[in-house]
C-alpha cells in the first residue's frame, strides 16, 4: 500500500496547474490556455487574448508584403510574417503581424520594422501597450496599418505622435538606400497582389478548429481565466468553456443610443411589470464555464443589496437582452441564446437596429417571436406589464 505521504504527492500532482495572478503571466504559463485559435500574448506580465485573424486581415497583410520583399531583398533584410512570435523576455512574448529584421546570415541586429495590423478588438493595444513596447525594444520603426480607417500611422523612436498616412507612404530605412513608395490603396485593395511562386493561403492556411473558439478535448475557459484577461474594452464571454470575445463599441453610436433609451424604458415600467432592471455590461455566471456580458438584465425581484457585479444567484433572471449591430457575431448570439434557453431564462430579446425589430426567446421556443411594431412584456404574474412602442423606439434612436 502506499504511504499516506506518497498518496497526499499523488494529489498534489493531479491537481490543475496554478493560474498566475494578474501581472504575473510568462510565455511559459500561455500552455495554460485552450488551443482554439485565438491569439495570447502576454505585454509586461499582463495577459492579452484577441479572435483568431480573418480573411480580410490576411488580406492586407499580404499585399504589404509583398509590396515590402523587393525593398527588404535590396537592403539583405528578413522579412516574416504571422505567427512569428517576439519574445523579448518572459514577461513581453508577442505575435506581431509582419517583421523586418537584418539577415540572420549577416549577424544579429535590431528589429528594423514592425507591423500590426489593426482590428476593432486590438486598435488600442496595439496604439498603448504595444507602441511603448516596440518603443522600449529599440524597435526602428512601428507601423499600424488600420483597414477600417484606412490609414497608416508610422511610429518612430522617442516620437510622441506617429505620423498619418492615407495615400502614398516613402520609407527611408535605417540604412541608407534608395527609398520604398507604399501604396496604401493596394494594401488595402480587397483584391490580392498578384505573386508568381506563392499564393496567400499557401502562407496564411485556415486554422482547424471545430468552429471560431471552440474549446479543445482539453483545457477549456473557465471564469479563472477570463478573470486573468487584462481588461481592454472587449467583452469576453464563455459558454460551456467556449471563447466569445466581442469588440467594444463607439463610444457615440446607434447603439449607445439604444441603449441609454431602452434603459429609460424598462426602468419607467419597472412598477407595472414587478422587475429590477440592470445595464450592463453586467456579469452573469451559470456555471464555472459559462458567464455572459449582456446589456441589460432583469429580476423578477429588487433586492436592495444587488451591485453591477454580483454572481448569477439561484434565481435565474426574467430578462436578458442585447442590442446587436454588424459588428455582432451570430454565432456567438446563437450560443448565448441557447445557454439562456437552457439554463432557463425566462425571455431572451435580441434588439436589431439594422431591421427594426425585436426577437423575443423563451426557453420552450424553437423559433423567436418577431416584434416590430409593439412588444408587451408580462415577466411576473398578477402584474399589470408594460406594451413597448417599436416603432417610436427605433425612430427616436435611428432618426434622431
Amino acid at each position: 500500500m502506499q504511504s499516506q505521504a506518497a498518496l497526499h504527492a499523488s494529489h498534489n500532482d493531479m491537481k490543475a496547474p496554478a493560474i498566475p495572478r494578474r501581472g504575473e503571466w510568462t510565455s511559459a504559463a500561455l500552455d495554460l490556455l485552450p488551443k482554439d485559435g485565438h491569439l495570447n500574448e502576454v505585454i509586461d506580465g499582463e495577459l492579452h487574448v484577441f479572435p483568431p485573424p480573418d480573411e480580410s486581415h490576411d488580406r492586407v497583410v499580404w499585399n504589404l508584403l509583398l509590396q515590402l520583399l523587393p525593398f527588404a531583398s535590396q537592403l539583405c533584410f528578413a522579412a516574416k510574417v504571422r505567427p512569428e512570435p517576439l519574445e523579448f523576455s518572459k514577461r513581453r512574448y508577442v505575435l506581431p503581424d509582419l517583421i523586418l529584421l537584418p539577415n540572420p546570415v549577416f549577424g544579429p541586429g535590431p528589429y528594423e520594422l514592425v507591423v500590426e495590423v489593426a482590428s476593432p478588438y486590438t486598435r488600442r493595444i496595439d496604439s498603448l501597450a504595444k507602441r511603448e513596447l516596440y518603443q522600449h525594444e529599440r524597435v526602428w520603426q512601428y507601423w499600424i496599418v488600420d483597414p477600417q480607417r484606412r490609414e497608416l500611422l508610422v511610429w518612430r523612436p522617442n516620437a510622441s505622435a506617429p505620423e498619418i498616412v492615407r495615400d502614398v507612404f516613402t520609407w527611408h530605412a535605417s540604412i541608407r538606400r534608395d527609398p520604398l513608395r507604399l501604396d496604401l490603396n493596394a494594401v488595402f485593395s480587397p483584391q490580392d497582389a498578384h505573386a508568381v511562386a506563392i499564393s496567400r493561403r499557401d502562407l496564411f492556411p485556415r486554422a482547424e478548429i471545430v468552429g471560431e473558439g471552440a474549446p479543445t478535448a482539453g483545457a477549456v475557459w473557465t471564469l479563472a481565466l477570463l478573470d486573468a484577461i487584462r481588461p481592454d474594452g472587449c467583452r469576453y464571454e464563455s459558454v460551456d468553456g467556449r471563447l466569445l470575445i466581442s469588440p467594444p463599441q463607439p463610444i457615440v453610436s446607434a447603439q449607445e443610443r439604444a441603449l441609454i433609451d431602452l434603459r429609460t424604458v424598462l426602468d419607467e415600467s419597472a412598477d407595472d411589470t414587478g422587475t429590477t432592471v440592470v445595464m450592463g455590461p453586467v456579469n452573469i455566471e451559470f456555471s464555472s464555464t459559462c458567464r455572459l456580458i449582456p446589456d441589460f438584465v432583469a429580476y423578477p425581484v429588487a433586492p436592495a443589496t444587488r451591485t453591477r457585479t454580483q454572481r448569477q444567484t439561484r434565481t435565474a433572471p426574467c430578462l436578458i437582452v442585447e442590442v446587436v449591430s454588424r459588428t455582432s457575431n451570430p454565432e456567438y448570439l446563437r450560443a448565448k441564446r441557447e445557454l439562456c434557453q437552457r439554463v432557463g431564462v425566462t425571455e431572451y430579446w435580441t434588439v436589431d437596429l439594422e431591421a427594426r425589430e425585436v426577437q423575443r426567446w423563451r426557453p420552450e421556443s424553437p423559433k423567436p417571436e418577431v416584434a416590430r411594431a409593439t412588444l408587451r412584456w408580462v415577466p411576473v404574474p398578477g402584474r399589470r406589464g408594460a406594451v413597448f412602442d417599436l416603432q417610436q423606439f427605433f425612430r427616436l434612436v435611428l432618426d434622431r
